[in-house]
């Protein structure tokens, strides 16, 4: 990403693999290539880049390798649903187990072939980061961290 893309700030916090958590501004892109508006958090996870920055409540800016990120949370009603995008998406209810011990139960969409309408093709993905809504969050998981999920349908 170029200095020169504008950039808007979102508050989120990241908890690492660790267990560890970092609350500040992530920096989103202010358009996104796959829909109207902005880039959300799990398009920006999603990039190649392997860090990306937190900017902290003292001023100061973390980067943070995308690796070791478990969760990024950010508040649900910053991106309303595409009702196009949601109309062609399939719905699952999940229970996710993250290798540090975390659940998160809610409900995820994925914008799938029609040949793929299971569970485990969401979660088989090649992106790296999924998103899951519980509670008025949006969660962006990290894949790789994940032990267990449970459908709930």
């Amino acid at each position: 990403m170029s200095e020169r893309e504008e950039t808007y700030r979102v508050f989120a916090t990241v908890t690492l693999s660790e267990g560890t958590s970092i609350e500040g501004d992530i920096h989103l892109q202010a358009g996104s290539a796959l829909h109207v508006g902005g880039e959300t958090a799990v398009e920006m996870l999603n990039r190649r880049e392997r860090f990306f920055a937190v900017s902290l409540p003292s001023g100061e800016v973390a980067l943070v390798c995308k690796a070791q990120v478990a969760v990024v949370t950010c508040d649900a009603d910053l991106w309303e649903a595409d009702p196009e995008r949601r109309a062609i998406s399939k719905k699952f209810f999940l229970d996710v187990s993250l290798i540090s011990g975390r659940k998160i139960c809610g409900s995820a969409y994925w914008e799938l072939p029609s040949t793929h309408p299971r569970p485990q093709d969401f979660l088989n993905s090649p992106e790296t980061f999924f998103e899951i809504t519980e509670e008025g969050n949006v969660h962006c998981v990290n894949r790789t961290l994940v032990t267990r999920v449970k459908p709930l349908e």
